[in-house]
């Protein structure tokens, strides 16, 4: 059994991606011209590093062309699912949690809260967060040692102030986009019922001028009949033959009321049997 999508959801939804495609489009640009702009200054020194920025950079591109044609959601879903990956790659790769590119994290919960709402950024709040206690956790193991510059190696690495600090932001994104959207529905269930008003408003008026223009038909026979009888009943006093009276009469009612023809009949003497005179 197949459901069908009511209109007005159908419209709810063309006014989502509507509203959305703009701003995907040009982060989308963003992120793609990032990554060029990475790959031809050679700041990624390695391998690995350069095909991991190629493949992002053509689901990136991809997602654009998408979106540019219309098709919203494959540029909503891969945009922050690939640099999601592309960041959690360099970080594990070497870079470490102290390294300044962390703050990505936190921007990608935002990108995530733009493109799939507070749901998304809840998600990838979660995720950024496992992915920076995972990599400070190893860290401290020794898993992996990484060479940071004296600057920021005196930073504390103490895994769970990222993690907290991630957290925290990724809390903070999650609540903003929920009021954003909270406010956004407000205002188009406003924006609906305002309009929906307006078009009651336009029936009712429409319908009043109806009953208007009807109403002043209706009077304007009215009086025409009240006029037609005031001549007659003139005629009546000024007429002294019956047959001229009568004569005058049909004439002025066929005039007044645009009849083809009209007749008059009178009884006859028994009353029982009426008699057309003119």
């Amino acid at each position: 059994m197949t459901k069908e999508t009511s209109p007005a959801t159908y419209k709810e939804t063309k006014s989502n991606d509507e509203r959305l495609r703009l701003p995907v489009l040009i982060i989308s640009g963003v992120i793609f011209l990032t990554n060029i702009s990475i790959l031809v200054f050679g700041l990624t020194r390695t391998e690995a590093g350069k095909s991991v920025i190629i493949g992002v950079t053509a689901i990136i591109f991809i997602a654009f062309i998408s979106a540019l044609r219309g098709s919203l959601l494959p540029a909503r879903f891969l945009t922050p699912f690939f640099v999601f990956l592309g960041m959690t790659y360099f970080l594990a790769s070497g870079m470490g949690v102290r390294h300044p590119a962390i703050i990505g994290f936190p921007a990608i919960v935002i990108l995530a809260g733009l493109f799939l709402g507070q749901y998304g950024a809840a998600v990838y709040g979660v995720l950024t967060t496992l992915v920076i206690g995972i990599i400070g956790y190893a860290e401290l193991a020794g898993l992996f040692v990484v060479n940071y510059s004296p600057l920021f190696a005196q930073l504390p690495i103490d895994a769970s102030i990222y993690w907290i600090l991630n957290l925290t932001s990724a809390l903070i994104i999650f609540f903003t986009v929920r009021l954003l959207n909270q406010t956004i529905n407000e205002v188009s269930s406003n924006s609906s019922m305002l309009r929906k008003a307006n078009q009651e408003l336009f029936v009712l008026h429409k319908k009043l001028n109806e009953r208007i223009i009807e109403r002043t038909s209706t009077l304007e026979y009215r009086a025409k009949q009240l006029t037609t009888i005031a001549q007659v009943a003139h005629n009546a006093l000024v007429f002294r033959s019956m047959d001229a009276l009568l004569k005058n009469v049909t004439l002025l009612i066929s005039e007044k009321f645009n009849y083809y023809h009209t007749g008059v009949f009178l009884l006859d003497d028994k009353g029982e049997y009426a008699i057309k005179v003119r």
